[in-house]
């Protein structure tokens, strides 16, 4: 439960959803959950073999990178959320995400704070903080599977300019330059530079040009993402 007084946490949790509707504020602890300050080995091991399981053709690359991809895409939009939605910094610290199955999704803070500063230095915190889960996950997390650190973080990056595009989609002065100049703080911020970029096309807007696969295309090689850098068209990215 949030406290009724922190009423910028509350502003938060409704901005996140609208985000993406999968970030659901969820305290009842009644599932498993992935902590950002401690050692979350179980999990991560029950999370990939649940997706072993279920997606037996995928094969390693697929399970392996999607389960990088559970962990990091709610505390990017998370952050994203809080920052530009809130004029706020998280405790992104004691994040707990929910575990659901094959799947993470729901989120609750041990902390639900939210810290205002100055947009440019917002980004600066968020970023750095940001990068400091990442590397904290995924140090676990090749503990028990093998990812290149290249293609782990360019997918990071990817989905910052992605919270990024849905931000612009539901707020209603944020033009696509701002955007774009938004994209390149962020990934400065996260020391991620050049490792993705913002694209505008006539045809549909503010595109994400990857440079890493997420290999989704391992379990439905007919549903190939539409800007996947194996596969350049102008189709939107996933969400997550």
């Amino acid at each position: 439960m949030i406290h009724a007084s922190n009423g910028r946490f509350e502003s938060f949790v409704e901005a996140a959803s609208q985000m993406h509707s999968a970030l659901v504020y969820d305290a009842d602890h009644a599932q498993e959950r992935i902590f950002s300050d401690r050692d979350n080995s179980s999990q991560l091991q029950h999370l990939y073999n649940t997706l072993q399981s279920d997606f037996a053709h995928g094969g390693k690359a697929y399970w392996s990178m999607r389960c990088w991809q559970l962990l990091y895409w709610q505390p990017v939009f998370l952050s994203v959320a809080s920052v530009h939605c809130c004029q706020g910094a998280l405790k992104l610290e004691s994040l707990e995400q929910r575990v659901m199955n094959n799947s993470v999704w729901g989120y609750s803070f041990a902390q639900p704070e939210i810290t205002p500063l100055p947009e440019e230095q917002l980004i600066h915190k968020a970023g750095e903080q940001l990068r400091v889960l990442c590397e904290h996950l995924f140090e676990q997390l090749s503990q028990i599977t093998k990812i290149k650190r290249l293609t782990a973080f360019r997918l990071v990056a990817d989905g910052v300019l992605k919270a990024l595009v849905r931000f612009h989609a539901i707020s209603s002065n944020s033009s696509h330059e701002n955007t774009m100049t938004l994209s390149h703080h962020w990934l400065s911020a996260m020391g991620l530079e050049d490792q993705s970029q913002l694209l505008l096309q006539e045809s549909s807007g503010l595109v994400v040009q990857r440079k890493a696969c997420c290999m989704h295309y391992l379990i439905d090689a007919d549903d190939i993402c539409g800007n996947c850098p194996k596969h350049r068209t102008t189709k939107v990215c996933r969400s997550h």
